[in-house]
């Protein structure tokens, strides 16, 4: 009777052959399920997450050039001197190095040459690698640095098989370099026994630099890891031979941080290296610092955080899921969420602030520019009638606009083209800059284009914009730089193209206006202001001047400057040249570029430092804090999985009494 009446129940509900296993599923799920993307036993101890949405090219310290592959390189290698965390404006501090270099002015017969002595610190260890031989003096595969690997590092800048990206800049300063280059060129193989004049170790601890001439900047090329000491026996193990690969993949240097994992488009782990030497968390900073809790670990041995994980996020918004749930500790601010989290008044949201996050800002040492064709007959040279022409179109574009629509105002609008916090910035007012549009009209009606008609035709002015915007979210952009020059009555045609067309025009001086930018290397004004320089022009120096503007008193004035530290004078120069970039106007600086962090309550010491590629090993988390914020914010809603469950409970009971009913 029983066996009956369970045939007859499976046939008249079938579903019940499925709610129960699927029951016992949803069961086990409700168990054990959570949203936590780190193995359980990862998330414990002091450790950072964040992510990247560049893989990186390159981990090769004389190869790798972009921002997003120092975050890498740059804890796993370390250079002579570094950027202090804290001040402002940015400070030069001896890393690698003992103290500041001693700068000595040598005379020969040519010419006066100078030369920098830099005395190595005695307690620095590489990473423990198979490269090295066990060391009986230092209890593991490691060596101590010495002052020839940093002439080692120096070589491969110079080799031509190496493609360095700052090697045109050394070999104009460093001597013997391009000899160097020149001697290995046509050699099969690149020798590094041959001399490098301009780069000597004397001993172990001493390494000498000798310039061609006075060039104060090469300290902040010894502040970046072009110039990290490389192991000659890193060389010769990781040469790509018998399956041991490169330094692009197996990085050997001395930092707060080693390189454990690293999966493609997955992740990149840094686990704290324990043989790190000596270095201590500043225990000053600029005014400010000590209010905002940047001062609580100052004398505390670096670094601080056990372990950093990258994890691969192209997509925005799962970035920003993440960083809510608190799976991430810092983010950057997309534009996508940026309404969520900024009020109108550039202050953060009150939904933010109850989950203890925290808003951080900081201008870039950046700028961002229209550049005229200082070649081209209408808008370049030098006559009155071309410079009327670009300063009134200088005063028609409307930066503050440009930066509230497309950028969330994120910006502020450049007056000038030294960035704010860089030495030589002047702070004042450009009179052409800015929407004025009466001003506008004047100018360009003296410039001989009343109401933008040009007499030779009777008809508005034609100019020519030339760009690489070919994607969809940049058509309002175009459209809007289109009416707002098109204000002064001119009409201006959009020659719109593929990136490599664009910049073959460029290299071609086939254009009269363009669009470009600039992220300064390092934290002095030299850096922007050669873009000016003449012999930097495209044309015909293939240099980065993309104006090609040529000025003797500006180029005069440059070649002091570049040799000279910070001080009164150089202050007063760099302010004439300011003066003479905006009458001339081969550049419309449009903004200075305002970067954006959010981090959650138990992030500690972070302070935004745009010029520093190492800021990881001062910070930390609180992990009790995060464990916290996680529980309230991270856990799976268990509800609606609840309903599920008792729906299905309910499914066979419901068919289990109907049948009993047709059966009584």
């Amino acid at each position: 009777m029983k066996g009956k009446f369970a045939r007859r129940y499976f046939r008249s509900n079938p579903l019940f052959l499925l709610a129960v296993p699927l029951l016992f599923g949803v069961a086990g799920f409700l168990l054990s399920c959570g949203t936590n993307p780190y193995p359980r036993e990862e998330t414990s101890g002091h450790t950072y997450y964040t992510s990247y949405a560049d893989p990186p090219k390159h981990l090769d310290p004389a190869v790798s050039y972009y921002s997003y592959e120092a975050t890498i390189v740059d804890h796993i290698y370390e250079t002579l001197y570094q950027y202090h965390y804290l001040k402002r404006p940015y400070e030069l501090t001896p890393l690698l190095a003992e103290t500041m270099p001693k700068v000595i002015y040598v005379k020969y017969p040519d010419g006066d040459r100078v030369r920098y002595r830099i005395r190595i610190r005695d307690d620095v260890l590489y990473h423990e690698d198979p490269c090295f031989t066990v060391s009986k003096e230092w209890g593991g595969r490691t060596r101590a640095v010495r002052a020839a690997d940093f002439v080692t590092a120096f070589k491969r800048l110079a080799d031509p098989r190496v493609p360095c990206p700052i090697r045109p800049i050394l070999s104009g300063v460093i001597v013997g370099m391009k000899g160097f280059t020149e001697a290995n060129k046509d050699r099969a193989r690149t020798d590094y026994d041959l001399p490098l004049e301009g780069v000597q170790a004397p001993d172990s601890r001493t390494l000498e630099i000798e310039l061609l001439r006075p060039y104060p900047q090469i300290r902040y090329w010894l502040a970046m890891h072009f110039t990290s000491p490389i192991p000659q026996e890193a060389l010769e193990y990781y040469n790509g031979e018998e399956g041991r690969g490169t330094l692009d993949r197996h990085p050997v240097g001395t930092g707060p941080f080693r390189m454990t994992e690293w999966v493609r488009r997955q992740r990149i782990v840094l686990e704290k290296n324990s043989r790190y030497h000596e270095e201590c968390y500043p225990s000053e900073g600029e005014p400010g610092d000590e209010e905002a809790g940047l001062l609580r670990d100052a004398g505390k041995r670096l670094p601080l955080l056990d372990r950093i994980v990258l994890s691969y996020e192209v997509e925005s918004i799962p970035r920003w899921r993440k960083f809510l749930q608190g799976w991430y500790d810092a983010t950057g601010l997309a534009r996508e969420t940026f309404d969520q989290v900024v009020t109108k008044r550039g202050e953060l949201a009150a939904p933010m602030a109850v989950r203890g996050v925290r808003l951080h800002k900081a201008v870039e040492p950046a700028i961002y520019y229209f550049a005229f064709n200082m070649n081209d007959s209408v808008v370049g040279g030098s006559s009155r009638s071309a410079r009327k022409l670009r300063q009134a179109l200088s005063a028609v574009f409307d930066t503050e606009r440009f930066l509230r629509i497309f950028l969330n105002g994120r910006g502020i609008p450049a007056q000038e083209i030294v960035p704010p916090g860089i030495f030589g910035h002047q702070g004042d007012t450009n009179p052409f800059h800015g929407r004025n549009l009466a001003l506008a009209k004047r100018l360009i009606r003296e410039a001989g284009y009343p109401d933008g008609i040009d007499p030779a035709t009777g008809r508005p002015l034609v100019l020519t914009f030339d760009n690489a915007m070919n994607n969809a979210s940049s058509r309002p952009q175009l459209q809007f730089i289109k009416e707002q020059f098109e204000a002064l009555g001119i009409r201006l045609e959009l020659r719109t193209t593929d990136l490599n067309t664009f910049r073959s025009k460029v290299r071609a001086g086939n254009y009269q206006i363009i669009l470009s930018g600039w992220i300064l290397d390092y934290p002095d004004p030299e850096n922007v202001l050669f873009l000016l320089e003449g012999s930097q022009s495209t044309i015909p120096f293939g240099g980065e001047n993309r104006a090609n503007y040529r000025n003797a008193e500006y180029d005069r004035l440059y070649a002091k400057i570049a040799e000279m530290e910070n001080g009164e004078e150089r202050f007063r120069l760099i302010g004439r040249m300011t003066n003479l970039v905006r009458r001339d106007v081969p550049w419309i600086p449009i903004f200075f570029n305002e970067s954006y962090a959010l981090t959650h309550s138990w992030c500690r010491n972070f302070k935004m430092a745009p010029i520093l590629n190492n800021a990881l090993k001062y910070r930390d988390v609180d992990p009790e804090k995060r464990r916290a914020y996680q529980e309230k914010y991270a856990s799976p809603r268990r509800a609606p999985l609840f309903f599920l469950l008792v729906l299905l409970l309910a499914l066979p009971i419901a068919g289990y009494l109907s049948v009993k009913r047709r059966e009584g």
